[in-house]
C-alpha cells in the first residue's frame, strides 16, 4: 500500500515540476541565483575561520591585530551582504515561480470544467470543486514557495560543505556524515504518518467546503424545515474530524523539526568532541596553532588538513550548515504532504475524459427539421430514463412534451441541448445527426428557458443581455413585450439594479427576466428552435396569461418545443406527445387528446 502510495506522490511531484518549468526563466534565474547564495555561505565560515586564526596567531606574536584581520573582516561582512541579497532575490523568485504555478492551474481548471461532460459535473459534489479551484491551489503555491527555495538551497549546501569538510579533514568529516542518515531516518519515521494525516486533512477540508456551499446555497429551505439544528450538528461532525485530524498533521510536521533538530546536535556535539581531541593532540591530527582555516580549505583535498582553533571554528560551521537543510528539508517534506494531497485532487479533474468534441459538422443557422429516433438514455444502469423515444418536428412547428414528474421530459432537452448523448438512437437536424454537429453551431441554433431560472450576479440589463449583443433598447423591449419591464422599473435602480444571487427578487421574476432573456436572443436568430421548459411554473396566473400571449409571439412560423404541466399553456401547440415511464404512450392535437381515454385527458381534467 505505501509504495503505491509512493509511486502516486512522484507521479504528482512529476506533475508538478511540469507546471513549473513553465517558468523557465524564473527557475534558471532560482538555480543560478540559489548556486551563488549557497557559494557565498559557504564561504563565511573559511573567511571567519581564518580571521579567527589570524587573531589567535598575533596574540601569541605580538603583532598588529587590525592589520591582519582588516582584510577578512571586510570580506566577511562584503559576503554576509551578498548573501542576504542573493537570498532575498531567491526568495521573490521563488514566490513568482509559486504563484504563477497556481495562476497556471486556476486557468487549466477553469478551461477544463467547461470541457468537462455535465455527468461529471453532476456527479461531483459543488463544494469540492470550488474547492479544487480556490483552497487546494492556494496551498500548492503556498508550499512551493518554501520546496523550491530549500530543496534548491539544501541540496547545494549539503553538496557543497561536503566537498569543504573533505577539503579541511577526512577523520571529522567521516564523523558528520556517518551520523547523519539517523536523522533522515528519523524524519522518514514521522512523515509517513503525517502524510497520512495530511491526506484525511485534504479530503475532510473538501467535505467542508461542500457541506458549506450545500447550506448557503439551500439556506431558506434549511430555515423552512426548522433544520438549523440538524445541519450545525453535520456542519459540526466533519469539523470536528478535521479538528483532530488537523492537529495530528500538524503535530506530526511539527515533530521533524526538533526531533533533526537534537539528532543534529549530536553531529555538533560529537563533531566538536573529536576535533577538540585533535587540537590537544589525544587524537592525531592537529597541530601548530599558526596554521589557517581557510589554508585548510584550499589544502590537502582527502588528506586530512592541519586542525587548528580556527580550523575547528570553521569546520563547526560547516557541519551545522552541513546538516541544517537534512532538518529544513524534513521539515518542508512534512509540510508538503498537504501540497502533495491538493495537488492529487487538481490533477485528478485535470485528468476527468473530456466530452468528446471530434463534431466536424457546422450546422447553419436557419430552420431545421427536427427528429428524435429510437433514442433511449440511462444516466446508470441501474434505471433507464427514456425508452425508445420517436418525435419528428417539421420546421415552423410547434410541438409539446407532458407527462408526470419524473417521466423523462427534461431529460429530453438535455439530449436536444447535448448537455448529455443518449445512450442508443439518434437526434437529426434535418438529415445531420447530431453526434457530428459542433456543439457551438447547435446551441447557436437553440434558445431556451429552462426549468431552473439562472440569475447572474450582476445587472437586470446584462442578465437579459446575456449571451447576445443586443442594445439597451432591444433588452428593455423585450422586457416589456414578456410583462417584465414593470417590476423591472420599481427595483432602486431599475435596469442597471445589481443582484447577486437573485434572492432579491421572487421566482417568479426570475422567470420573466430568463424569457426576457431568450426573447433578445431570438431578436438577433429569428430562426432558432425555441425550447421553454416548464417557462411558466414559478408564475401566478395573471403573469401567466401574459406570458402566454408572449410565448404565442415567440412561437408563431417557429420551430418550439414546450415542456409543461399546465396543460392550458400547450392547447395551441401543433402536436403534444405524453411520456409515462420515459415511453411515449400517446402522441396527438389538444383537441385529439381530450377526446380519448388516456394519461393526458386525465391530467386535463384534473
Amino acid at each position: 500500500m505505501n509504495h503505491k502510495t509512493d509511486k502516486v506522490n512522484i507521479s504528482v511531484v512529476r506533475r508538478i515540476w511540469r507546471e513549473i518549468h513553465m517558468n523557465k526563466g524564473l527557475l534558471f534565474i532560482a538555480i543560478i541565483t540559489a548556486i551563488f547564495n549557497v557559494a557565498v555561505t559557504i564561504a563565511i565560515p573559511a573567511m571567519i575561520g581564518s580571521a579567527i586564526d589570524d587573531i589567535t596567531d598575533s596574540i601569541e606574536n605580538s603583532s598588529n591585530l587590525l592589520a591582519n584581520t582588516n582584510v577578512n573582516i571586510g570580506v566577511i561582512v562584503l559576503l554576509v551582504v551578498l548573501s542576504a541579497l542573493s537570498s532575498y532575490i531567491l526568495q521573490i523568485t521563488a514566490y513568482k515561480i509559486a504563484y504563477g504555478t497556481a495562476f497556471s492551474l486556476r486557468n487549466e481548471l477553469e478551461q477544463k470544467l467547461h470541457r468537462l461532460p455535465l455527468v461529471f459535473i453532476d456527479r461531483v459534489s459543488k463544494g469540492e470543486l470550488i474547492n479544487a479551484v480556490s483552497v487546494d491551489t492556494e496551498i500548492l503555491s503556498d508550499r512551493l514557495v518554501q520546496a523550491i527555495v530549500q530543496f534548491l538551497t539544501g541540496i547545494l549546501t549539503v553538496i557543497g560543505t561536503i566537498i569543504i569538510m573533505l577539503c579541511i579533514n577526512v577523520r571529522l568529516a567521516l564523523v558528520v556524515i556517518c551520523i547523519t542518515p539517523l536523522s533522515l531516518l528519523t524524519a522518514k519515521l514521522i512523515t509517513l504518518r503525517s502524510k497520512r494525516e495530511f491526506a484525511a486533512q485534504s479530503a475532510l477540508r473538501a467535505s467542508l467546503s461542500a457541506h458549506s456551499v450545500e447550506w448557503i446555497g439551500n439556506q431558506k429551505l434549511v430555515s423552512a424545515f426548522n433544520m438549523e439544528d440538524e445541519s450545525i450538528e453535520r456542519f459540526g461532525a466533519v469539523n470536528e474530524k478535521l479538528r483532530k485530524v488537523g492537529f495530528l498533521a500538524e503535530l506530526f510536521a511539527a515533530l521533524v523539526n526538533p526531533t533533526t533538530r537534537f539528532v543534529n546536535g549530536l553531529v555538533y556535539t560529537f563533531t566538536g568532541f573529536f576535533g577538540f581531541m585533535m587540537i590537544l593532540g589525544v587524537i592525531p591530527g592537529g597541530g601548530d596553532v599558526s596554521a589557517s582555516a581557510a589554508g585548510a580549505v584550499t589544502g590537502g583535498i582527502l588528506g586530512g588538513g592541519v586542525v587548528t582553533v580556527g580550523v575547528l571554528a570553521a569546520f563547526l560551521t560547516y557541519a551545522n550548515q552541513y546538516t541544517k537543510p537534512f532538518n529544513e528539508i524534513s521539515a518542508t517534506y512534512a509540510e508538503l504532504q498537504s501540497a502533495l494531497a491538493s495537488a492529487k485532487r487538481i490533477f485528478t479533474i485535470l485528468d476527468e475524459a473530456e466530452e468528446d468534441n471530434t463534431e466536424s459538422y457546422i450546422l447553419p443557422n436557419g430552420e431545421h427539421d427536427i427528429a428524435i429516433k429510437n433514442v433511449s438514455f440511462a444516466y446508470s444502469s441501474a434505471k433507464t430514463v427514456l425508452k425508445n423515444i420517436d418525435i419528428e418536428i417539421s420546421s415552423g412547428e410547434s410541438i409539446a412534451v407532458v407527462g408526470p414528474t419524473g417521466c423523462g421530459k427534461t431529460t429530453l432537452i438535455n439530449l436536444l441541448e447535448r448537455f448529455y448523448e443518449p445512450s442508443s438512437g439518434e437526434i437529426f437536424a434535418d438529415k445531420a445527426a447530431f453526434s457530428g454537429i459542433t456543439k457551438r453551431s447547435l446551441r447557436k441554433n437553440l434558445s431556451m428557458v429552462l426549468q431552473d431560472s439562472f440569475i447572474f450576479p450582476d445587472t437586470v440589463l446584462e442578465n437579459i443581455r446575456y449571451g447576445s449583443d443586443a442594445t439597451t433598447g432591444q433588452a428593455m423591449s423585450a422586457a416589456k413585450t414578456i410583462g417584465a419591464d414593470s417590476f423591472i422599473r420599481r427595483l432602486p435602480d431599475g435596469y442597471n439594479t445589481k443582484i447577486n444571487d437573485g434572492d432579491e427578487l421572487s421566482a417568479g421574476q426570475k422567470q420573466l427576466i430568463c424569457l426576457a432573456r431568450v426573447m433578445v436572443f431570438n431578436m438577433a436568430n429569428p430562426a432558432a428552435i425555441l425550447i421553454l421548459d416548464e417557462a411558466t411554473s414559478n408564475i401566478d396566473t395573471v403573469t401567466e396569461k401574459k406570458i402566454s400571449k408572449a410565448v404565442k409571439l415567440l412561437t408563431k412560423n417557429r420551430t418550439s418545443i414546450i415542456i409543461a404541466h399546465r396543460l392550458s399553456t400547450i392547447k395551441d401547440a401543433d402536436k403534444i406527445y405524453v411520456i409515462a415511464d420515459g415511453e411515449i404512450v400517446q402522441s396527438g392535437s389538444h383537441d385529439e387528446l381530450i377526446n380519448t381515454d388516456g394519461i393526458y385527458s386525465m391530467m386535463y381534467s384534473s
